[in-house]
């Protein structure tokens, strides 16, 4: 049976806050969850146009940092003259033979330059928190993360009309679509809300399971304990050791969903889904620790069983002293006691195996397990 890929798009509405922990708290659930992932985020677009100097070799980040000054630079003359040094740089530096003035103008001009990159980076850093760059880094290495442009090549601006309009064009046709499961911020949710109130978008009834299925999951995976502190290196290799156990959580991640009656759009949906949590989920994920817990005691007792020797409660002594006929019933007894536990441990340890089948299929076992793992 071939598994039907789950694509989640994220949309989050940029607020004044430029820390990006909100975006991995998202990628993180999608990661857990999902497969294939798309962000569309303006503070995600302006982190990686930012902080891609960070990955550059000297030559490109001297061009970088150029291209930057030309283009906070309004005077013509001036940007002219910044390209001027950076041309005139990197001539000389192709020179197999340089003079001692040129040796001399090279270092002067990698000093200032090294000097204001330095500067630059440990202000990305400082704006962006290094863990939480290297998190995101890891992120986009799976090869499952991709971060929608919006057309920002387009833009002369960064934050500017034409770039929120690309934005809600692209929440809301995903939206319509139906073709991924979109998980939606506040504010972004308060945007389509607004658009869905002065009819400027429909949503058809199979799109809106899919934004109830995805929106349910989000809510469920961020309840799992100390998933705030989980990082994305920790989410990867979780959904790896679980892969096989996601389809089933899927599955009852769509019954809950059928469950919540208001939409997603709503203010009820979030006190609906926190319900549901309560009164379906938590009990169910308490009754499956229970199950195994009691599962593990009986994989002890088998473990024991047959790990430790058969001991005899008549001494060996007195079997050597007894008559022939003596020893040879105690051996026999010996034996056939033996393979009565030995028969019993075996019955024991597939009793075991089949208990801890049923646990597994669970429909809430990844989300069980998975909570667990982070827990350690």
């Amino acid at each position: 049976m071939i598994k039907k890929n789950l694509d989640i798009l994220i949309g989050l509405s940029p607020d004044s806050n430029v820390s990006i922990g909100e975006e991995l708290e998202y990628i993180k659930v999608a990661l857990l969850y999902g497969d294939n992932i798309t962000l569309v985020s303006p503070k995600s677009l302006l982190f990686l146009g930012v902080s891609c100097i960070l990955g550059m070799n000297e030559r490109q980040t001297y061009r970088y940092l150029i291209d930057m000054i030309k283009g906070i630079e309004k005077d013509e003359y001036k940007r002219e003259q910044y390209e001027n040094i950076f041309q005139q740089y990197t001539a000389i530096k192709r020179k197999k033979h340089k003079n001692m003035q040129e040796l001399l103008l090279i270092k002067q001009i990698e000093i200032q330059f090294n000097s204001s990159i330095e500067e630059y980076k440990n202000k990305i850093i400082e704006m962006f928190g290094e863990e939480s760059i290297l998190q995101f880094i890891s992120a986009m290495n799976t090869n499952r993360l991709v971060v929608d442009t919006l057309n920002i090549e387009e833009n002369n601006e960064f934050f500017n009309d034409r770039l929120i309009e690309e934005f809600f064009n692209k929440v809301s046709s995903t939206v319509v679509s139906g073709n991924k499961y979109p998980i939606y911020n506040k504010s972004t949710v308060d945007l389509l809300r607004s658009a869905i109130k002065e009819g400027k978008i429909q949503v058809p009834s199979y799109s809106n399971s899919n934004i109830k299925n995805a929106n349910v999951a989000s809510d469920l995976i961020l309840r799992l304990p100390v998933f705030e502190n989980s990082t994305v290196d920790e989410i990867i290799d979780i959904r790896k050791e679980l892969d096989k156990y996601v389809n089933n959580f899927r599955g009852a991640i769509v019954d809950y969903s059928e469950k919540i009656k208001s939409e997603p759009w709503t203010n009820e949906f979030e006190h609906e889904a926190y319900n549901l949590f309560l009164k379906e989920v938590n009990p169910k994920i308490m009754a499956i620790d229970e199950e195994v817990k009691a599962n593990k005691l009986l994989y002890k007792m088998v473990e024991k069983n047959l790990k430790n020797p058969i001991s005899f409660a008549t001494p060996m002594f007195g079997a050597i002293i007894s008559p022939i006929s003596n020893f040879i019933n105690l051996s026999t007894t010996a034996m056939l006691t033996g393979a009565s536990m030995a028969g019993t441990s075996l019955l024991a340890y597939k009793e075991w195996k089949e208990k801890l089948s049923q646990i597994e299929q669970n429909q809430l076992y990844f989300y069980y397990k998975s909570g667990k793992i982070i827990s350690k």
